[in-house]
């Protein structure tokens, strides 16, 4: 599971301000604290990602979160895991 660091430098290297991107990721997951590994069924959907681009007044939001929905899909599915592995390595 990617750390929210990993998520911030992905987005920035997308073009998103660090600043967006680092309060987009902190509120996706905002819900580990209380419901652990399984807070992944809140916050982490499409409709939640409109709902950060409206709340942070930028379009950037929603592809932060598209980033960071994207990178958690990398713990099921082994193509996309390389394709971050990669990414973070160049990203080092």
């Amino acid at each position: 599971m990617p750390n929210r660091p990993l998520h911030n430098r992905l987005a920035v290297f997308m073009g998103i301000p660090p600043e967006i991107a680092d309060a987009v990721n902190a509120d996706i997951d905002a819900p580990a604290k209380e419901l652990g590994p399984s807070h992944r069924r809140v916050r982490h959907d499409a409709e939640y990602a409109f709902q950060l681009g409206a709340k942070f007044n930028d379009p950037r939001a929603v592809a932060a979160a598209g980033w960071h929905y994207l990178m958690d899909q990398a713990s099921e599915d082994p193509q996309i895991r390389r394709f971050f592995r990669l990414m973070e390595a160049y990203l080092e």
